[in-house]
């Protein structure tokens, strides 16, 4: 995780692409668009082993509960959406089960750094 946030955050088009993926992937190639879908699949690959090592108390629970909060944060966007609705099925029934009911969460992040995505839809 720490490796991915190093990694983006100071490119300057990764990141913008990815934050315009997020607010509006149709304005995206399908190219591009697999490409930010495949970079967050990567990242829930981690999610669902961090949630998995939680449970059986390898992992401090901070960490998922953590990571919860980011999910939180992402829900509500077009790019997340289509990432998790076209890739959920390959994650593991009980890991899809868990951030599905964090998607019907009415918990937002009000101060994200998502949020101002909305008005550019």
């Amino acid at each position: 995780m720490t490796n991915w946030y190093v990694t983006i955050g100071p490119d300057s088009e990764t990141s913008s692409g990815f934050w315009r993926f997020l607010a509006n992937p149709k304005s995206m190639t399908k190219e591009e668009q697999l490409q930010h879908i495949l970079n967050l699949h990567g990242q829930f690959l981690t999610f669902q082993n961090s949630f998995y090592l939680s449970k059986e108390g390898t992992l401090d629970p901070r960490i998922p509960e953590s990571l919860y909060q980011v999910i939180i944060g992402l829900k509500d966007q077009p790019g997340f959406l289509q990432f998790w609705n076209s890739r959920k099925s390959i994650f593991f029934k009980e890991y899809r089960q868990y951030v599905d009911e964090i998607l019907k969460s009415s918990e937002s992040v009000s101060k994200g750094i998502y949020s101002s995505n909305k008005s550019e839809k």
